[in-house]
């Protein structure tokens, strides 16, 4: 399954203006709860998307026309500019110690992505899990992982990184163990 890793895709001062974004907006909303546990997950923001956050989407769509390709899937989906996918939709979180997110996937999407605009290596690894049943047939007989008997793979956050995965594939964040907030944005693309 491909999974897709942009290290340093955004700048520190592209860095900092998202954080300064997500903590505004945290502060003027309360919110909603749906795949998180804890923390706090703002409201889905919908095309038109505010100025000030049009080029990162438009970065975010840029980045996934490989993916669609590698993965041969057509990107058509966006009547304004053919050539790139279409972002239906993103979102802030921001989880604290002891937050996560359950299981979940991404419906009616081709690709998800994740941008963290801050975190550290203890604030929940974003986990995938494997999308068959191999696990029932041979998980007492594993000797060693390799990547075709992995039965999740875990993914550390790194600030200013972007992660791109099929929208199918069930995942989920694990306890952030850190004292710091972890910030990302959500993206679904199609």
């Amino acid at each position: 399954t491909p999974i897709f890793v942009i290290e340093d895709f955004i700048s520190d001062s592209e860095r900092l203006g998202l954080e300064n974004k997500i903590l505004q907006t945290m502060s003027e909303s309360s919110g909603r709860q749906f795949s998180n546990y804890g923390g706090w997950q703002s409201e889905l923001f919908v095309n038109p998307f505010p100025v000030d956050i049009q080029p990162f989407v438009y970065k975010v769509l840029m980045a996934a026309d490989p993916c669609f390709e590698q993965i041969g899937i057509n990107n058509t989906a966006n009547e304004h500019s053919p050539t790139i996918g279409n972002c239906n939709c993103y979102w802030y979180n921001v989880n604290h110690k002891g937050n996560w997110n359950f299981p979940h996937t991404h419906p009616s999407n081709v690709f998800a992505a994740v941008l963290y605009v801050k975190a550290d290596n203890s604030s929940g690894e974003l986990k995938f899990e494997r999308p068959d049943i191999m696990g029932e047939y041979y998980a007492n007989r594993i000797d060693y992982d390799t990547e075709f008997n992995r039965l999740q793979y875990k993914i550390k956050p790194k600030e200013k990184s972007l992660v791109i995965f099929p929208a199918w594939l069930r995942h989920s964040v694990e306890p952030s163990l850190s004292d710091r907030m972890r910030l990302s944005i959500a993206f679904n693309i199609n």
